[in-house]
């Protein structure tokens, strides 16, 4: 029987004690993919067997429960991986983990061994003895989903690459075509030249005044022509130290 919220850890029998009054953070390390399974020595024939077992709402022929009573409603999922005979023997075990709100309850596994030394000693139906073939199997489906992780991720990758590239070639282009507009742009500002230095000491007076009405701000940088706005002044003109001059607002 297993929880659909399984998840148990690796215990050798030697270290049990040691491990169960570590602290919390070493107590539990849910990284390592060895702490998958609590292995425990039967103390009959010395067999490797995980101690599965249910104290709630569980009875079984004339052992009952402890609680001598019934909680309603379901509380919990089992999910058998063998065929469980009518009126049969179950166990299940109640490991801490964190996607069961498993950490801050005190009825677990570990806390029955440590607080009363004993796993129930229910007949087991499913002795674990070949428990090094179920972690094998464990290990397998462990590293395929890591294979199929880091393909994912290498297809995630050469996705960014390709759209890197597509991004490079636009900012290529878009080079190209600021050149194209700076070198058409240069050759108009060299034709008003002329006229835009005599604008400028005829009209200073007046666009210092009425900056908003006589026309728009233009600044000129990289041989572009980008627009101030309305609401430029000479001030600004003088800030940044670059040729201004009044264009026809029409």
């Amino acid at each position: 029987i297993e929880s659909l919220h399984y998840n148990s850890f690796e215990l050798e029998c030697e270290h049990i004690a040691d491990k169960l009054q570590a602290e919390e953070g070493d107590r539990f390390d849910m990284e390592l993919w060895d702490h998958a399974f609590m292995l425990t020595t039967s103390r009959a024939d010395g067999e490797i067997l995980t101690p599965f077992y249910c104290m709630i709402n569980h009875a079984n022929g004339d052992r009952y429960n402890v609680r001598h009573e019934i909680d309603y409603g379901v509380t919990f999922s089992l999910v058998s991986t063998q065929d469980v005979p009518a009126n049969g023997q179950y166990f299940s075990s109640y490991n801490k983990c964190n996607t069961c709100d498993g950490w801050d309850k005190d009825f677990g596994t570990p806390n029955m061994f440590l607080w009363f030394g004993f796993v129930e000693d229910y007949p087991q139906l499913y002795v674990l003895s070949d428990w090094k073939e179920r972690l094998k199997r464990v290990e397998e489906q462990v590293a395929a989903v890591a294979a199929a992780q880091e393909e994912n991720d290498d297809d995630d990758d050469d996705d960014d690459d390709d759209e890197g590239d597509k991004e490079s070639a636009e900012v290529d282009k878009d080079e190209k075509k600021d050149v194209t507009d700076a070198e058409v742009d240069n050759g108009a500002d060299d034709e008003q030249e002329g006229s835009s230095d005599q604008d400028d000491d005829d009209d200073d007076d007046e666009v210092d005044d009425h900056g908003d009405d006589t026309g728009r701000w233009r600044w000129q940088k990289q041989g572009r022509m980008i627009d101030m706005g309305e609401g430029a002044r000479k001030e600004g003109r003088e800030k940044t130290q670059i040729s201004c001059s009044v264009m026809d607002p029409q």
